[in-house]
């Protein structure tokens, strides 16, 4: 065991949960975790499928139009304009009606909606919404005057949402009116208008919130009881225009519904005001607020028909939040656990489904599981089993890069026993040859000059032979990294490497021809890499060659910067076929006729290997049967 690794490694373990903690700290101190539970709650909003039937609610519109329309210069309906919408919905078989008209646009002092309170004194199914006069805590505001007669009919429409880039998520259900705490006017239309069995259990839940006010009010500060909005499309609701009902003076569609009448247009975005812009997206003025604005009078409507059908969202046991947190999270410690590609992919498909889930769960139980802790512990987990995993390539990568490393050294060592081996040889080769060649040509025995003659050509090909074993370990060596170019002459390296196959060439008989073009007779390269190709190609023109056979090795121009030497036997030949495979370490072509040549499948990799280091390109150009030509592209001297 080795405790410098292990003292890294209880330090990075440190150092990970000390940043974890940190964070998780700075999560739930703030309003992190609200914030995102805030905005998870609107994509899930979103994602959630229409499933219920169209509600009992239906929304009367006022817009800009509606207002132009009136031939008046007016930012409001005046109350006999009001009166006459009134009676319309009536007419039309409504159960209740609604106005939740912005105190901005009304005074409710000046005595202009005097008419209006006159006309729900006699009907008690007309309601009235009121702006501003409503307190957390009670105190002495009281409603105006002229409706201090009509409540319950009067009620504040208040909502949450402050005066900042808030978003409405939940709606309160009690507020104060001057000192008394009494329920919202949606509140109360739900109460009314619910059937005999969801009213009881509305007033269970009513009472039950009420109860845990009392019991935490001073925890909870200015905040009222509230149900958490379970948002539907506006397509829920019927939805008319006020104009078309005035102008037609009933509206069939709205026989049984409970009316809520509201403004749709945007305010202007000097208003000062808040409840006369829509909710659900930031105030009115902001870039984008139109396109994805939703009107007050609509999220009412969604908040009564909560209340009626109890569809707001309910929350769940912590327990459940906690398994939904324990299991997602090690299902995408798992995911992020395969390949990076595939475990990302995985896990965004996982969370795309939850988010469909908690959708469903919306839909069509009512429940709100909260997802923010969920998101975090999971992406928390996905980040440590991602460096898991990264820390673990590492150390493959360490051990693979650590056993090259030894197999780089047992190579170099292999390499070292080679080239001493081969040296040695080539000397031992060298003093037999030397011992040999006073006495060919110098016996009166025929037999015993045959016997020379071939004891010399053994030592001549062994001497190749082990040419090709010490160039191949001065590579495993990498003598051949430093490429040092340089002009020189190409007739010296010809008549020298041709010197050492003199034997060879005249016990085969073999015509041997050089032709070296005149502007061709200088290259750049280094020389001492280039000779060995050039020495196994011509080795291997006159092993291959037939007895009685041609060589020709040239030199000419190639292009304008180029030399091509060409080296070329009337040999076997290569099947095109395994033409590719000749470079390859260690491969000769399985045939008789090359199996009948000594070899060590070297000669050719060594060329292909050296002229990549020195720049150059080497060709093949083979018939099987006719002979084989190597062509070594080379630099213009």
């Amino acid at each position: 065991m080795n405790p410098k690794v292990n003292i890294s490694g209880l330090l990075l373990v440190f150092f990970s949960a000390l940043v974890w903690a940190i964070l998780t700290y700075a999560f739930y101190s703030t309003e992190l975790r609200q914030k995102l539970e805030d905005l998870l709650y609107d994509v899930r909003s979103m994602l959630k499928p229409q499933l219920q039937a169209n509600s009992q609610v239906a929304v009367v519109t006022i817009d800009d139009n509606d207002l132009a329309n009136l031939g008046e210069d007016t930012k409001a309906f005046p109350a006999w304009v009001l009166i006459d919408l009134l009676e319309a919905i009536l007419a039309s078989g409504a159960k209740a009606v609604a106005l939740v008209l912005s105190h901005q646009d009304y005074e409710y002092e000046d005595g202009s909606l005097l008419p209006l309170a006159d006309f729900m004194q006699s009907h008690r199914n007309v309601f009235w919404g009121v702006f501003d006069v409503h307190n957390s805590e009670s105190s002495s505001e009281l409603l105006p005057s002229i409706f201090t007669g009509l409540i319950p009919q009067v009620g504040s429409v208040a909502t949450f949402r402050k005066y900042d880039q808030a978003v409405l998520r939940k709606y309160p259900l009690f507020s104060y009116l001057g000192r008394s705490l009494q329920t919202q006017l949606l509140t109360h239309l739900a109460i009314t208008y619910s059937d005999a069995q969801n009213k009881k259990h509305l007033g269970i839940a009513l009472n039950n919130a009420l109860t845990r006010y009392y019991q935490q009010r001073s925890e909870l500060r200015d905040e009222l009881p509230s149900f958490l909005i379970n948002y539907w499309d506006n397509s829920r609701f019927t939805a008319l225009s006020s104009l078309r009902i005035l102008a037609a003076n009933r509206a069939p569609s709205l026989e049984g519904k409970l009316v809520i009448v509201g403004y749709t247009s945007f305010r202007s975005s000097n208003n000062s005001y808040s409840e006369g812009s829509h909710v659900n997206t930031p105030w009115e003025g902001e870039t984008g607020a139109k396109r994805f604005a939703r009107p007050l009078v609509y999220v009412m409507a969604v908040f009564l028909d909560n209340l009626l059908t109890l569809s707001w969202l309910k929350p769940v046991p912590v327990l459940a939040n906690v398994i939904q947190t324990v299991v997602f999270s090690l299902l995408s410690f798992a995911l992020l656990s395969l390949s990076p590609a595939l475990g990302v992919v995985l896990y965004l498909v996982a969370m795309a489904l939850l988010f469909v889930g908690h959708g469903l769960l919306y839909s069509i139980f009512s429940l709100s599981i909260p997802l923010a802790d969920t998101v975090l512990f999971s992406f928390f987990s996905a980040i440590l089993s991602t460096f898991l995993k990264s820390r673990k390539a590492a150390h493959r990568r360490a051990l693979h890069e650590q056993q090259v490393r030894i197999q780089g050294e047992i190579a170099q060592m292999q390499g070292h026993f080679l080239n001493q081996f081969a040296f040695e040889l080539l000397d031992i080769n060298q003093t037999v040859q030397q011992r040999l060649e006073p006495h060919i040509g110098q016996t009166d025995t025929p037999q015993l000059e045959q016997t020379l003659a071939k004891a010399m050509t053994s030592c001549e090909e062994l001497g190749h032979y082990l040419t090709g074993i010490a160039q191949y370990s001065l590579l495993q060596k990498g003598l051949g990294d430093a490429v040092k170019k340089q002009v020189f002459c190409t007739v010296p390296l010809f008549a020298r490497i041709l010197n050492q196959f003199e034997t060879q060439i005249h016990t085969k008989k073999l015509l041997v021809t050089t032709h070296i073009a005149g502007k061709a007779l200088w290259v750049v390269s280094d020389q001492v890499l280039l000779e060995p190709i050039v020495f196994n190609l011509v080795s291997n023109a006159i092993k291959y060659s037939s007895a009685g056979g041609r060589v020709a090795i040239s030199c000419s121009v190639y292009g304008r910067k180029g030399v091509i030497i060409r080296v070329r036997d009337e040999g076997c030949g290569i099947p095109e076929a395994l033409q590719r495979l000749v470079f390859q370490k260690f491969y000769r072509v399985c045939n008789d006729s090359a199996h009948r040549v000594k070899g060590n499948g070297l000669g050719l990799y060594l060329c292909h290997y050296f002229a990549v280091k020195i720049g150059a390109t080497i060709e093949l150009d083979s018939v099987s049967g006719e002979g084989s030509q190597f062509s070594l592209i080379i630099e213009k001297g």
